[in-house]
């Protein structure tokens, strides 16, 4: 069999000219091409992960959490925040166990949380359950925070987001500060005096983990610009 195919070969090729190469590269294209096409399905994958749609699943909860804070439903919306906060753990830990972390996952956790904090905590200033100080230093180096990842992106050119553990300690707190609250106001526990002093010691986070936040970034676009 193999020894049939160059004569067969070598005769077409004699009486039929030279072969066109420009008719095969069309029946077969570049492998370049198809490996580009072929990645699309795995590209999909990365992106349709569980701990991704854990990650979605917490951001659309935000605004059911801000509903029922408008409507004063605080047992409820206590419940659905701290899912959200479970959430938070577990879409980390899943891919961190499952080797499932993904860019799209690194930008959606940290724009989940500061979502969720800001509203919350606007809320529940306005409703007279949190200090107004405390909400607007929660808010603003959030605020500060996001400004400095999209300066850091212009700067830099890529950002690759990843949570300090100053930062994961103070969002540890914030979720722990903010739930007590909403509890106390849907009549679930009693706290008493000693609410104020977590109130005091999250002030006391949020600016320090804030200030970390800003010097750690700072360092790294120092060191990542692109040289002028």
């Amino acid at each position: 069999m193999s020894s049939a195919r160059p004569s067969t070969v070598s005769s077409a090729a004699t009486s039929a000219g030279p072969i066109r190469a420009s008719s095969s590269a069309s029946r077969f294209p570049p492998a370049s091409s198809r490996r580009c096409c072929g990645n699309k399905p795995a590209q999909a994958a990365l992106v349709l992960t569980l701990p991704n749609l854990i990650t979605v699943a917490r951001v659309l909860l935000i605004p059911v959490v801000a509903f029922l804070l408008l409507d004063h439903d605080y047992k409820l919306a206590f419940a659905v925040f701290v899912a959200a906060a479970l959430g938070d753990w577990l879409d980390g830990f899943l891919a961190r166990r499952l080797n499932q972390m993904s860019q799209l996952g690194a930008v959606l956790d940290p724009i989940a949380d500061k979502m969720t904090m800001m509203i919350v905590a606007i809320l529940l200033a306005a409703q007279e359950m949190l200090p107004i100080w405390l909400a607007v230093v929660i808010v603003m180096r959030d605020a500060i925070i996001v400004a400095g990842a999209v300066a850091y992106r212009f700067v830099v050119g890529h950002i690759e987001m990843a949570p300090t553990r100053l930062s994961k300690a103070n969002t540890f707190l914030e979720f722990g500060v903010l739930a007590l609250v909403m509890a106390r106001a849907g009549r679930l526990i009693e706290t008493g005096a000693w609410l104020i002093p977590l109130f005091v010691l999250l002030f006391a986070s949020v600016l320090v983990s804030g200030a970390h936040y800003v010097w750690v970034w700072r360092r790294k676009a120092l060191d990542n610009a692109p040289p002028r």
